[in-house]
């Protein structure tokens, strides 16, 4: 087993994580333990071709497999200039007249797609006589 104060030297690294269950974590470390869990600030989760970015997580010590420190990714410091702030969004269009006319009005009915067995229809017979 590997000791904690080597592992403190990762915290503030870039770093990615391989699970057991064969997800893979990237993103910074925060914090880890002497059981090997880890708190991994913008984290992003792949499986297989898909990516999902998840944000703060913490991985349990049982589920690491391996980590990697990632010497190639250059950790970014947030900015205080003004082409990085958040713009707002636009507030949202109220509906005009027709949109919202044509949602209240009442829908016809439809009819049931399926048939349940001894409701449907019965089909009539014809007599020969």
């Amino acid at each position: 087993m590997v000791r904690a104060p080597k592992l403190v030297n990762y915290v503030g690294s870039p770093l990615t994580v391989h699970a057991l269950n064969g997800y893979v974590y990237t993103g910074t470390l925060l914090a880890i333990d002497r059981h090997m869990n880890m708190v991994i600030s913008s984290c992003c989760c792949r499986v297989k071709e898909s990516a999902r970015s998840l944000g703060l997580v913490v991985l349990r010590g049982e589920e690491v497999a391996f980590f990697t420190q990632d010497k190639d990714v250059i950790p970014v410091k947030p900015s205080t200039s003004s082409a990085t702030q958040r713009v707002k969004p636009a507030p949202p269009q109220r509906p005009t007249i027709t949109e919202s006319a044509h949602k209240s009005a009442p829908t016809k009915p439809t009819k049931p797609s399926f048939v349940i067995p001894g409701l449907g229809r019965v089909a009539k017979s014809k007599v020969k006589g």
